[in-house]
């Protein structure tokens, strides 16, 4: 199935590794999200980590923008440590201060 057809009906989430992702909106709208700039240690797990914060975003109903920046704050943290299991408290204060 292509993605113009599919965005038809939900936003369509491309990435494209560590350069970028796109978003395609339902209004037809398409945005190109960088990532943050980290001193890769270890990629382990950096796309299951974007993933994880993109889903946390939505769940918060969080704007589909704000969602995809939430996820690459993920992989930032993910690269930037030598362990796959990020701690996650600095995150949560970094969300709360940001968000609500």
């Amino acid at each position: 199935m292509e993605v113009e057809e599919v965005r038809k009906k939900c936003c369509v989430v491309v990435s494209h590794g560590k350069e970028w992702c796109e978003l395609y909106l339902i209004d037809g709208e398409m945005m190109k999200i960088l990532p943050f700039l980290a001193n890769q240690v270890d990629p382990t797990g950096a796309g299951d980590n974007f993933l994880g914060g993109f889903v946390a975003g939505l769940v918060q109903g969080l704007p589909v923008p704000d969602v995809a920046l939430l996820g690459n704050l993920r992989v930032y943290h993910c690269m930037s440590n030598r362990i796959t299991q990020v701690r996650f408290e600095g995150f949560y204060r970094f969300v709360e201060l940001f968000y609500c």
